[in-house]
């Protein structure tokens, strides 16, 4: 199982500040991006500000050829964003099928093969998996939320998302899946036992406080011993 650090911020100082944290404790991120509409709280690039796509450009030296990013869009609508996302470098996007309608999903799905990118598609908690029946030939990975707030650290984890992963690994025995929300040491071993390819997991790498303030290399240092920690736990490990 791989530990990808989710990534929320305000503004791009808040995101590139979390990445230099992770960068040299994971091969992948999960950059969050809420519009406040689908999603209520805002994020980067939406967060205060009229012109909301004037600092996308900066999301291209995120990625790196050693560190991946994926791009977790929970916005309404995401067909009108898609080629400015699209134009970042991120290798992975996700997009929710409560989004937008299922002709314009497909519409998405393709838009983002064409660019040798991959794309996966994401169920809020009250989404049933049979929604994905149309789609699963064409995406490379499903993303269960396990919370039912989504966009924001520290909520609580919905166990109900087991049953999810393993209705949807009956029906499609080996898809590649992610589960966000919640995922901690508690629940991490479980979600590895099932089969879940990657853990998206945010208050569990960067801890409850994330004022930012503080000695920058010590805080480095513990957020890469949390990571070390769950890589551990998922592989049934004592901690590193």
């Amino acid at each position: 199982m791989n530990i990808i650090p989710s990534i929320i911020g305000r503004d791009f100082e808040e995101v590139n500040g979390k990445v230099e944290l992770v960068n040299e404790s994971t091969k992948w991120i999960q950059v969050d991006i809420s519009d406040g509409v689908f999603a209520p709280q805002e994020t980067w690039p939406y967060y205060e500000n009229e012109d909301a796509f004037s600092e996308i450009n900066l999301a291209d030296f995120v990625r790196t050829d050693v560190l991946k990013m994926e791009v977790h869009l929970m916005v309404k609508n995401p067909e009108l964003i898609l080629d400015k996302w699209l134009s970042t470098g991120a290798d992975r996007i996700l997009v929710h099928y409560e989004s937008t309608d299922e002709d314009t999903l497909k519409d998405i799905i393709a838009r983002v093969k064409d660019e040798e990118i991959e794309v996966g598609i994401v169920l809020k908690m009250e989404t049933p998996i049979d929604v994905l029946d149309n789609f699963m030939n064409n995406i490379d990975v499903v993303q269960f939320m396990s919370i039912d707030k989504i966009g924001a650290y520290g909520e609580p984890f919905d166990d109900e998302v087991f049953n999810k992963i393993e209705g949807l690994l009956v029906k499609y025995p080996g898809v590649r899946i992610n589960v966000d929300g919640g995922v901690n040491s508690s629940n991490l071993k479980k979600l590895a036992d099932l089969g879940v390819e990657n853990a998206i997991v945010g208050s569990a790498v960067f801890g409850k406080d994330e004022s930012g303030a503080g000695d920058f290399d010590k805080e480095k240092g513990e957020v890469k011993k949390r990571i070390e920690n769950l890589t551990c736990l998922s592989a049934g490990r004592k901690n590193a």
